[in-house]
Order: C-alpha cells, then sequence, then structure tokens
C-alpha cells in the first residue's frame, strides 16, 4: 500500500469518528426539540424519550468517504452506491419522522436496491463451483441479488432491537469486509469499510450511554441516542452492497483471496449469519403463527439471550458480537482448507445449534418459572389453610 493510500484511510477513518463524535450531539438537540424521538412502550427497556435519528450521521459518513476516495475504482459504480445511499437515507428518515407502512418501506428499499442489481458491474455472472454452479442467466443474477439486498436491509432494521447491537455486528462485519477488500485491492470499499467502522465506534459512545438523571431533563435524554430505521437501513444497504461487490469480482481477484473462491458464499454466510439467522427464524415463527412477518414481537436472538440471561444490553451486544468474530474465523479457516461442501455441513451444524442453544435457555427460563408460579401459589395456600386451621 502506497503512502498516500494509508495516509487517506487515516484520514477517513479519524474523521469519521471526531465528525460523528461532535455531530451527533447537535442531532440529539435537534430531535429533542423537534420531537423525534422513540417514546417508550410495554415492549422498551427504556423509561424516558430516547432520540432516535443516530442514522443521520452514518449517511453523512458514507458520503463523505465515497467523495473522499472518488478517484479509486469505478465512477459508474460510485454513483450507484451514492444514489442507493441518498433514496435509502429519505426513506429512513421519512420511517423515523412519521412512520410508514412495512409495504412503503420495502417499496422505498427496492428502488434504492435498483441502483445496485441494475448496474452490470454488481451482475452475478458466477458461483465459481459452488454446489457444482458456474455460469447464471442475467435474469436469475438480478433476481438474486435484489431479494439478497432486501433480505440483508430488514435483517439489520430487526436486529436493532437493543442498544449497540447493531452497530457492534456492523462493525464486525465492515473490519472483515475491510480484510477482503485489502486482499483483492479494492481500495475505494476497503475505504467505505474504515470510515463506516469509525463512525460506528463513535456512535457507541452515545448509543449505550446510561440513562442518568442528570443525563435527562423533562423526559428527554441529553446523551443517549438510538441509531434508528435510517441508521439500521443505511448499514443494511451498504452491508449488502459491499458483499454483492465481493461475490461479483472477476476470477482473477478472487484468486487473491486466501480461501478457495467456491466456498466464498460460505464464509460470507459466517460473515452475516448473526443478523440473517435472526430474520429467518422469527419470519418462520410468525408465518407459523399466522403473523404478520413485521409485526413486533419479543422473540428476537436478543430478546432472549437479555430476557432470559438477565444480562444488560451492552453485555448482550458484545457477547453476540463474540460470537459472530469466532464463526468468521472459523470458516474463514476452513476456508482455506476444505472444500465447499465441508464446509456447508458446517453451516448446517451451526444452525442446528444455534436453535438448540435458544430452544434450551427458552425451555430453562420458562420451566424456572413456571417452577417458581407453584412454589408461589403452594405457598400462598398453606397460608390460607393456616388461617383456617383452629
Amino acid at each position: 500500500m502506497k503512502n498516500t493510500e494509508l495516509i487517506t484511510l487515516l484520514v477517513a477513518f479519524i474523521g469519521s469518528v471526531v465528525g460523528t463524535y461532535i455531530f451527533i450531539p447537535r442531532i440529539i438537540g435537534v430531535a429533542n426539540e423537534r420531537h423525534l424521538v422513540d417514546n417508550p412502550n410495554n415492549r422498551s427497556s427504556h423509561k424516558t424519550a430516547i432520540p432516535r435519528l443516530g442514522g443521520v450521521a452514518f449517511s453523512l459518513c458514507f458520503i463523505f468517504a465515497i467523495i473522499l476516495f472518488r478517484d479509486y475504482g469505478n465512477s459508474s459504480n460510485h454513483f450507484s452506491m451514492l444514489a442507493g445511499l441518498i433514496v435509502m437515507s429519505v426513506v429512513g428518515l421519512r420511517d423515523d419522522i412519521k412512520s410508514i407502512s412495512p409495504k412503503t418501506k420495502l417499496i422505498g428499499q427496492l428502488v434504492a436496491c435498483s441502483f445496485i442489481f441494475l448496474n452490470q458491474n454488481f451482475l452475478l455472472k458466477s458461483l465459481h463451483g459452488f454446489l457444482g454452479i458456474y455460469e447464471l442467466h442475467p435474469a436469475l443474477s438480478i433476481t438474486l441479488i435484489a431479494l439478497f439486498m432486501l433480505t440483508v436491509i430488514n435483517a439489520f432494521n430487526l436486529i436493532d432491537g437493543i442498544d449497540g447491537l447493531a452497530a457492534v455486528i456492523a462493525i464486525v462485519v465492515l473490519s472483515t469486509f475491510a480484510i477482503l477488500f485489502f486482499s483483492m485491492r479494492k481500495f475505494f470499499y476497503l475505504g467505505l469499510c474504515v470510515a463506516g467502522v469509525g463512525t460506528l465506534i463513535a456512535f457507541l459512545k452515545y448509543n449505550l450511554a446510561k440513562i442518568k438523571t442528570d443525563n435527562c431533563q423533562n423526559g428527554k435524554c441529553k446523551k443517549k441516542i438510538f441509531m434508528g430505521d435510517t441508521g439500521s437501513m443505511i448499514l443494511g444497504f451498504v452491508i449488502a452492497t459491499m458483499t454483492v461487490r465481493i461475490v461479483t469480482v472477476d476470477a482473477v481477484t478472487l484468486s487473491l483471496l486466501p480461501f478457495y473462491p467456491e466456498n466464498l458464499p460460505l464464509v460470507l454466510g459466517a460473515v452475516l449469519f448473526i443478523p440473517l439467522f435472526d430474520l429467518l427464524r422469527v419470519f418462520t415463527l410468525r408465518l407459523l403463527k399466522k403473523k404478520e412477518p413485521f409485526s413486533p414481537d419479543r422473540r428476537h436472538l436478543h430478546h432472549i439471550v437479555i430476557d432470559n440471561l438477565k444480562i444488560s444490553h451492552r453485555r448482550a451486544s458484545f457477547f453476540i458480537g463474540i460470537v459472530n468474530v469466532g464463526m468468521i474465523v472459523v470458516f474463514y479457516w476452513f476456508g482455506a482448507t476444505f472444500k465447499h461442501y465441508v464446509l456447508l455441513l458446517g453451516l448446517l451444524v451451526l444452525i442446528v445449534i444455534a436453535l438448540l442453544f435458544i430452544y434450551y435457555i427458552d425451555y430453562s427460563t420458562e420451566h424456572l418459572r413456571n417452577r417458581a408460579k407453584i412454589k408461589s401459589k403452594i405457598k400462598k395456600l398453606r397460608k390460607a389453610t393456616h388461617l383456617f386451621n383452629f
């Protein structure tokens, strides 16, 4: 890497950290003044209104990074990312200011993604031997990319349910992608990853802030903020776009990666495992119960962890993030050692283990609760019988 490139990366990282750190308090002030806050309800863990426009900082960060690294890579790709990012920011901001229906939100997401899947440079032409598949028809490629991007965007939108989780997972994903783009010598996307990590680190300072009486006045918090739908959907859009870019590079560029090209889909599956697994599991449960897929409940992985293990949002977020890092390291090493059938088996085993873990902690806690209720009823019954025992 050249000295000028290294300096540009440092500028992107430091600029994103400092800019976000300075800008977010101003966003908090505007959000409180305009009443753009997340008011507590029966599903909330916070007791006071929290500003929810943290995603505005993400939008500014990625626009800044695209401009900073505009001389690297393909200008057509830069325009597609910038246009999609702006549309996604508008949709998210509209939803944070005044809630829109899931259908309207989905249409907005599709419009943003169309700038990517209609760009020929993001066309998935081959799976490089994964499951024996090589060439793909363009129509099938566009369909797969569109469905994948919508899935990732909504997956990040749904895991933003506790403090820090979406940001921590995004830091893990973007850091991993930074390594992959560095290996493939894709400096533009490497720069976006570095800038994104810088912004998220600064954002976590405010997102994980504890709600104290001196931080809140008149029911409004002045030192804490949520990323809102603007933030989660922007993160999902950027991460989905980068994932598509990784799988659509040519065979020569893929050969620079430290694992077999055919293993790339499974390695990326491990990178995005937490949000995708949670979305597919929750949607399946809701459909089986004949509920709307986007109907709110507390069946998400993060809710089960904090409700049943009785740990804080911060600890739950970092615990899930560490688990994600562990999966990435294992699959990264497996990808360089074994063929894709072994990795596919490993991914299936991982899904089974995750399901068993969720069932175990959920069932065990529910069993303990039932036992406590039975003991309480027996105690009350004994008291009642004792009163009539003359």
